[in-house]
């Protein structure tokens, strides 16, 4: 249901639960996060349930589709073909149709294997199954047939290896397909920081490249030594890093030794039961089930309870524990156009978002007041003689403030970060205070300061596939932060004597709710 949660480590699940919300039926899909692909929009019903995702397979496009279609619903023809033409021209769509024929190895023909023929043969569709049965039914009087088959359009069945395997205890049997051929990966998140990085030849790069001779008298200065700025830090730890060390892949929980007997046991009474049909060989079957069940669950359970035991609060391993428990990350569904087409790729929801945003935050039409603009833009503009100047920032204040930045932040698109200006040698605390009194003195802001990465965030409680559900932050340069920070200091000694002691919103120390 929509309220059951299934992780697995780096993969993500599509889920496409029952249409009434129930505990039965649906269908899902486990992809690895590295793979380049994105998801379909599924519109389930009582009779066909599908889950679809698209790879980049090179040179191609193929969809992927896990199916489930109940035996107690009536489905037609053209349902069956409605749902075949909405996964595209190259697909594969596997799982549990209820459909019998003798067309592909099943015992007997049913209703259902009639019409899916009928389908198949109409838009020549074709039938990957496998050799042997998948469905084991439990009452004697049943015989195991066939049930999960694969429909696939324009996939080379030489390309494709089926098989089953009897690893799990339900009543159907895995089915596995292999396709021989080369997806396509997604570039990796980029950073200036990918591995091991030598700080001291940080240091020295950044110290030889900077010029703290450089005039800063215009916009224009300031514009070009931002930029320098930035390119040398980044060149500094590009040279820095060396290659990042290799993954070490995830060790699998070791079973002991009477589990391992136990599970080996329990696939030979499967075996056995699948070859006889005897009810003493199944009932044989569902008591090592049962067994290896329990033992299991013992087994996970005190493995969980020395890990729990373990946690405390003064190596943080109690918080990193509870951020990996709340950290449950849902998947990106496709995105619908106001002429209900859907964006499925991340450049068609880009493209959406933009459009969206663009005619979200526009002025009202009473705020354009020109003649009001000008007179603000004249007053600041005309010099005030009995002001005297702001007082410089010096490299100190600077340095306080890269200490206090948090390090978990996510950077710009600058990518850096506040660890990296942490390591920033003498004469690169220098040459960004002078750039802050630039400013200053100037009152120009930098324009490569302004540049933002927006991200989207799903809203609580709204529907994920309307764009307007979801609320735009910008991930700023760390270089402004600072320089916000710098400005917020030297405010808020003022503006304390200026507020009224009632004002606890937006105040430091100040909650609305204390104010009751």
């Amino acid at each position: 249901t929509s309220t059951t949660y299934f992780y697995i480590k780096d993969y993500i699940i599509y889920r496409t639960d029952h249409p009434a919300d129930r505990p039965q039926g649906g269908t899902a899909i486990l992809i690895r996060r590295s793979l380049s692909h994105y998801v379909n929009p599924s519109s389930p019903t009582d009779s066909l349930m599908a889950t679809s995702v698209s790879l980049n397979i090179l040179p191609l496009q193929i969809t992927i589709a896990a199916v489930y279609c109940p035996p107690n619903k009536t489905i037609s023809q053209n349902d069956f073909l409605s749902f075949f033409q909405s996964l595209g021209s190259h697909f594969l769509a596997g799982g549990d149709y209820n459909a019998k024929h003798q067309q592909w190895g099943c015992r007997v023909t049913n209703p259902r294997g009639r019409t899916l023929l009928n389908s198949l043969s109409t838009s020549s569709y074709s039938v990957i199954s496998p050799s042997n049965s998948t469905y084991w039914p439990t009452s004697p009087r049943k015989s195991p047939d066939i049930l999960d088959i694969f429909i696939s359009f324009r996939v080379l069945p030489s390309s494709c290896d089926i098989s089953t395997t009897f690893d799990l205890s339900s009543d159907h049997s895995p089915v596995l397909l292999a396709l021989n051929s080369q997806p396509t990966f997604n570039s990796s998140s980029p950073s200036l920081i990918t591995g091991p990085t030598n700080w001291d030849l940080f240091r020295n790069i950044v110290d030889k490249q900077i010029d703290l001779r450089t005039a800063l008298k215009t916009a224009e200065d300031i514009d070009v030594a931002v930029d320098q700025l930035t390119k040398t830090i980044q060149q500094a730890a590009w040279t820095a890093t060396s290659s990042p060390k290799p993954r070490k892949a995830p060790q699998n929980i070791l079973l002991p030794l009477n589990l391992r007997t136990l599970l080996t046991e329990k696939r030979k009474a499967r075996a056995r039961w699948q070859r006889t049909r005897y009810p003493s060989e199944h009932r044989r079957l569902n008591q090592l089930t049962r067994l290896l069940k329990r033992e299991l669950y013992k087994l996970k359970s005190d493995i969980y309870s020395q890990y729990t035991s373990s946690l405390t609060t003064s190596d943080k391993s109690l918080w990193f524990c509870t951020r990996k428990i709340l950290a449950y990350k849902d998947c990106s569904p496709p995105l619908l156009h106001d002429n209900s087409t859907w964006a499925k790729t991340d450049q068609d929801k880009a493209n959406l978002f933009a459009t969206h945003l663009s005619n979200v935050f526009i002025p009202h039409p009473d705020m354009n007041d020109q003649l009001h603009e000008l007179n603000i833009e004249e007053d600041l503009d005309s010099p005030l003689q009995l002001t005297l100047p702001p007082k410089a920032f010096n490299p100190s204040d600077v340095k306080y403030i890269i200490k206090q930045l948090p390090t978990k932040k996510s950077p710009g698109y600058d990518l850096i970060t506040s660890n990296i200006l942490r390591n920033l040698p003498k004469s690169g605390i220098l040459f960004l205070t002078y750039i802050y009194n630039a400013v200053l003195r100037t009152t120009y802001f930098p324009m490569l300061w302004k540049y933002s990465i927006v991200k989207m965030i799903l809203k609580p409680n709204k529907p994920a596939q309307q764009p307007s559900s979801y609320r735009p932050i910008s991930l700023l340069p760390v270089f402004g932060k600072i320089l916000e920070k710098l400005l917020l200091r030297r405010l808020i000694p003022i503006i304390e004597d200026l507020l009224p002691e009632y004002q606890f919103g937006f105040r430091a120390f100040h909650s609305t709710t204390q104010q009751l």
